[in-house]
């Protein structure tokens, strides 16, 4: 995984994440505030230490994942303090958990702006002289191959959001009603099986 400054001593985030974020400092206008961006495993295993000692009685600590399973790890989350929610979701991101209201995930797929460039970040790849060399070639095949129908691929990948989006609308007007009435059928019959009981 390649890991791209955010610049401004806001940490570091992988490559698509990144990009979002620098066409949403261009947008406002100013750097996104963000308290904590990517993790290494150590330091997301401190989170989940002190969020372990809290739950066995400690001082409290935020909610924090298992090492191994934070999107903070994978350099696509940022806690920020400034709720630009609508803002945010339009380039990819979102707010998985209702008890943090600061902390957003990137998925590419949602991010309506990922086709349009980006200002580029310090990057710390990591790769060998080696590494370089079989990512020149691959490029080079790619320039060949891939880019030339690269809008092709798009108008696809267009059609399968669109078609997604379709079958979403059907559930939410197919399904997700009977779930309300579903829910109140079942805590009615919990309210008969406790009466019963009692």
């Amino acid at each position: 995984m390649t890991r791209v400054s955010l610049g401004g001593g806001r940490g570091w985030l992988n490559a698509a994440a990144a990009a979002s974020l620098a066409r949403v400092d261009a947008e406002i206008g100013h750097l996104l505030q963000i308290t904590e961006a990517g993790r290494t495993r150590g330091e997301q295993q401190e989170h989940w230490d002190r969020y372990q000692a809290y739950l066995n009685g400690g001082p409290w600590a935020p909610l924090a994942a298992e090492p191994g399973t934070s999107p903070h790890e994978f350099g696509n989350a940022i806690d920020t303090n400034e709720r630009l929610v609508a803002l945010l979701a339009r380039h990819g991101w979102s707010r998985p958990l209702k008890s943090e209201p600061w902390h957003f995930v990137y998925n590419l797929t949602n991010d309506h702006h990922r086709y349009e460039p980006a200002p580029a970040g310090e990057e710390d790849d990591m790769f060998t002289d080696k590494d370089r060399a079989m990512l020149e070639t691959l490029s080079a095949r790619m320039e060949d191959s891939v880019f030339p129908n690269f809008n092709a691929l798009k108008a696809q990948l267009d059609a399968v959001e669109q078609a997604a989006g379709t079958i979403v609308n059907r559930l939410a007007d197919s399904v997700f009603p009977n779930l309300d009435v579903l829910k109140a059928q079942l805590a009615r019959l919990e309210e008969l099986v406790k009466a019963r009981d009692a």
